[in-house]
C-alpha cells in the first residue's frame, strides 16, 4: 500500500509538470563570472529558460552574435536569461565581458560545450525552467535567433516577437573551435 502511495504522488507530480524528464535534463556547468560570482545553469534556469551561445575568441563574427543575443535579450526583457560562454581564459572573458553587455562566461577548456557536442562557434542551446534540454543549434544563424525567441515566447506563454533581423541575410557558419 505505501508502494501505491508513493508511485500515486510521482504520477501527479509527473503530470503536472513538476518532475523533468531525465532524459532530456540539460548537462549542467558552473563557473564565476568576471565580478567573482558563482554561477550555474540551473540556477540561471530556475526562473526562466536560458539561451546560451558558444563562442570562440577567434571567430570573426563574434561580434554581431553578441548583438544578435542583445536583440534577443531586449525583445523578450526579464523572461529570458542570455548568456555568452567564450572559450577562453578568466582575463580575455572578463576584459571582453565588460565590452559586450550581456553575460559572458568562462569556458577556457571548453568543458561545457564537450557537454554539448559543440564543434562550431556561435554554436546554442535553450533550456527551460524545467532544466529541461529544449533545442541545440550547431549554428545560431538569424533563422535560428528568430527559432529560438519563438521558442522562449511558447516558453513563457507569450505571444511570438518579431525581432526584425534578416533571416535571409547570408550566414557563414562560425569557425570551428579547438579545445586544449
Amino acid at each position: 500500500m505505501k508502494h501505491l502511495k508513493i508511485l500515486g504522488i510521482a504520477l501527479i507530480l509527473a503530470g503536472c509538470g513538476a518532475v523533468p524528464d531525465p532524459a532530456k535534463l540539460a548537462p549542467g556547468f558552473t563557473g564565476k563570472t568576471y565580478d567573482g560570482k558563482h554561477f550555474s545553469l540551473f540556477d540561471l534556469a530556475k526562473e526562466k529558460p536560458v539561451v546560451a551561445v558558444f563562442l570562440s575568441p577567434s571567430d570573426p563574427d563574434r561580434a554581431s552574435a553578441v548583438d544578435d543575443l542583445k536583440i534577443l535579450q531586449r525583445s523578450h526583457e526579464g523572461k529570458v536569461n542570455v548568456i555568452a560562454l567564450l572559450l577562453a581564459d578568466e582575463e580575455t572573458t572578463w576584459r571582453w565581458a565588460k565590452e559586450v553587455g550581456v553575460t559572458v562566461l568562462p569556458d577556457q577548456f571548453g568543458d561545457a560545450m564537450k557537454k554539448y557536442k559543440v564543434t562550431r562557434s556561435r554554436s546554442a542551446i535553450l533550456v527551460n525552467q524545467g532544466t529541461e534540454l529544449v533545442q541545440t543549434w550547431q549554428d545560431f544563424s538569424p533563422a535560428a535567433l528568430q527559432e529560438a525567441s519563438d521558442l522562449v515566447s511558447g516558453l513563457n506563454k507569450t505571444a511570438k516577437v518579431k525581432l526584425g533581423v534578416d533571416v535571409g541575410r547570408p550566414y557563414i557558419p562560425g569557425p570551428e573551435l579547438r579545445f586544449r
